[in-house]
């Protein structure tokens, strides 16, 4: 199999994912914050305060789990190989997703929060994946083909939340409901699954060797130390922590705002999933043709922010609205492909499941943070503060990514 041909698997095994893991994205706030939506399903035991806080802490419950796991998993790929790592881990999506439905049948919180976590400690496919893909890519494809990486997160960002608006309507057929969704997004893990057991081919160079089992963590510290990819590792923490602050809310934002229901939700993000497919097919290419990957971090940053503060100030106008998330869809797919390419370029051949496992570990901590923190501050004030706390800690990260490069 040609690297071309894996790079084509490797897309369409990474947009099922994708696709399965956004079908949760506009269903858990009208889930657990929404009364008055045919899907909410809090106990009436529970404030409303507290879905929000629970809100916040299912979200971050994945990639808290992830946190932990994808450093030691990327490192296991680069000994082992991509392909058992890459089954083990899509085997875990396919019973954390059956759980999730049936905590959605009955209504238990335990399960719901105990099955995301369960999906993030063994969901280090996304970063195998990208592994996988610097495996078969020169530095100089890197940026172009982790852009089209990406575009399967928008497609997948499109399909998946339009998916589970359909399949969520019971009015459509008698057979749907909540947890159908979940239980479809298991059967597209089971295909992936196939496709990376029967089609894919190993990219690792498997170097196997009698170290000890704490081998992986300190391989683990020393790079987290490397001075060529440190600035980046931290960058790229502080980013997601700005970014999960708007993804954690940004369903509630738009329901609340413009009065959208599930069905309109799923519109919602299949237009800006197309927009997302556009920027990574087309616009991001060319803006990094013949530019230093690196060079892009800060515009990308402090394009990005801006973009958030716009959103906060749009409350009237959906039409500026999705135009303006439009913006920071394209802000977005320039900054996580500059420090993504930056990180993967800064590494060596043997490393790549190492340094991409700490890239998504960060990427994973980054996003767990504010599912708890901000579900407390949004309760306490408004889910619109999100968007103030996202572009606030996005534009921080621009200036101490400045600052920081700027001294080396």
């Amino acid at each position: 199999m040609s690297d071309t041909k894996t790079f084509r698997v490797l897309f369409v095994t990474t947009l099922f994912e994708v696709i399965a893991f956004a079908m949760v994205i506009p269903l858990l706030p009208l889930l657990l914050t929404e009364p008055s939506s045919s899907l909410f399903i809090l106990p009436e035991k529970y404030s409303a305060d507290f879905g929000l806080v629970l809100l916040g802490a299912v979200t971050a419950a994945y990639p808290f789990g992830q946190f932990l796991s994808t450093p030691v998993l990327g490192e296991l790929s680069d000994r082992y190989g991509r392909r058992p790592l890459l089954m083990m881990s899509i085997a875990g999506t396919v019973v954390a997703n059956l759980v999730f439905g049936y905590g959605v049948m009955t209504a238990s919180m335990p399960l719901l929060l105990g099955a995301k976590l369960f999906d993030g400690l063994t969901g280090g496919n996304i970063s195998v994946v990208q592994a996988a893909v610097a495996d078969v890519s020169s530095n100089e494809e890197k940026a172009e083909r982790f852009s089209k990486l990406g575009a399967a997160f928008g497609v997948g960002l499109a399909l998946g939340p339009a998916i589970a608006g359909i399949l969520s309507t019971a009015s459509l057929a008698s057979f749907l409901s909540p947890s159908t969704p979940f239980f479809f997004a298991s059967v597209l893990s089971l295909v992936s699954f196939s496709l990376v057991y029967f089609v894919l081919r190993e990219t690792s160079p498997m170097e196997v060797s009698n170290e000890d089992m704490l081998e992986p963590f300190r391989r683990i510290g020393f790079y987290l130390l490397k001075s060529d990819v440190r600035g980046l590792f931290f960058a790229n923490l502080l980013y997601f922590i700005g970014f999960a602050f708007f993804t954690t809310f940004v369903s509630d934002i738009v329901s609340n705002r413009f009065g959208l229901n599930q069905l309109q939700l799923g519109g919602y993000y299949l237009l800006i999933g197309t927009t997302v497919i556009g920027s990574r097919f087309f616009a991001v290419p060319k803006i990094f043709d013949g530019r230093e990957e690196r060079s892009l971090v800060v515009p990308g940053l402090v394009s990005t922010a801006a973009m958030l503060f716009l959103l906060y100030l749009v409350d009237s106008s959906l039409p500026l609205y999705i135009f303006t998330t439009g913006g920071f869809a394209l802000a977005n797919s320039v900054t996580q492909v500059a420090i993504q390419s930056s990180v993967s370029i800064g590494s060596q051949q043997d490393e790549q499941g190492t340094a991409l496992g700490i890239y998504s570990s960060m990427r994973a901590l980054g996003q767990s943070i504010p599912g708890i923190t901000a579900g407390v501050v949004v309760a306490a004030l408004a889910t619109d503060v999100a968007l103030v706390l996202a572009g606030g800690t996005v534009l921080t990260t621009a200036f101490l990514f400045w600052f920081a490069d700027k001294e080396n």
